[in-house]
């Protein structure tokens, strides 16, 4: 699946958890990413600082470290 042209990306009250995946800043052109109200854990991949066109994230409502970590 070709997801190039993906720019909003609503995973938001889903239940998700875990750590968020490193590979997520292959989503080069997502410009809002909502992943509140989850479960999910951990640092706060760096991968997310690929995805240079984002301009809005929301990770409100998780146990999230504070920190991002090099993925």
């Amino acid at each position: 699946m070709d997801l190039e042209i993906l720019q909003w990306l609503d995973l938001s009250e889903n239940s998700l958890f875990g750590p968020i995946p490193s590979n997520i800043g292959v989503l080069k052109n997502v410009q809002r990413l909502f992943l509140g109200t989850n479960q999910f854990s951990g640092s706060i991949s760096m991968g997310i600082s690929n995805m240079t066109k984002l301009e809005y994230l929301d990770l409100s409502d998780n146990q999230l470290a504070s920190t991002l970590v090099a993925s």
